[in-house]
């Protein structure tokens, strides 16, 4: 079992906080400015969520989720860094059609409008769904903002690895299954 993750995947604030607490299972990925030749890429399977404020825009989410949004203000530049939940990804594949994004609105907090961007932002690149399994740690831990965490990139190493070992799930087993199993259904439906 697992005890320490060295690696963290950036993320909107906004987002990270609707994992962690559970009332989303899924991301949307397309990659960051670094990431401009290979596009983003699934390099890990368990990670750190980087809460991050770049790119972050309040009308890019659903009105349910503006409340929780404006309390993910930016503090700024920061000399630490705050991280309380991992991820595992069970699920990943690239989204080939328009209809599958569209499709799995009822999973996430964006809106149609962020749906769109994300799609006509590099348009030759797919849109990658990760369904994920937040994990809570025990006790949150704070790590020095180095400046070569800074960019727009997905995946950051960490100087040092963060301990997991007590964190627990957000969701229990069955109901996490539960929405994986949605989701998965969505996506076969949009298929269709």
């Amino acid at each position: 079992m697992r005890t320490e993750i060295g690696v963290a995947l950036k993320e909107w604030s906004a987002v990270t906080d609707a994992l962690r607490s559970g009332r989303q299972t899924l991301l949307l990925r397309k990659g960051g400015i670094a990431e401009r030749r290979k596009g983003f890429v699934v390099e890990h399977q368990s990670f750190l969520l980087y809460p991050s404020y770049a790119h972050q825009q309040i009308d890019f989410v659903k009105p349910g989720a503006v409340t929780e949004f404006e309390k993910q203000a930016d503090p700024g530049e920061r000399m630490t860094l705050r991280f309380d939940t991992y991820a595992d990804v069970v699920y990943a594949t690239p989204l080939i059609e328009k209809t599958q994004a569209h499709g799995l609105g009822a999973y996430h907090i964006w809106n149609e409008r962020f749906i769109n961007q994300r799609l006509a932002w590099r348009p030759e690149e797919p849109v990658w769904l990760l369904v994920l399994r937040a994990f809570e740690l025990a006790v949150p831990i704070e790590v020095e903002a180095l400046r070569r965490y800074a960019g727009c990139r997905s995946w950051v190493n960490l100087e040092r690895p963060v301990l997991i070992k007590d964190a627990q799930p957000v969701l229990g087993y069955s109901c996490f299954e539960k929405m994986k199993q949605e989701v998965l259904n969505s996506l076969e439906a949009s298929r269709a």
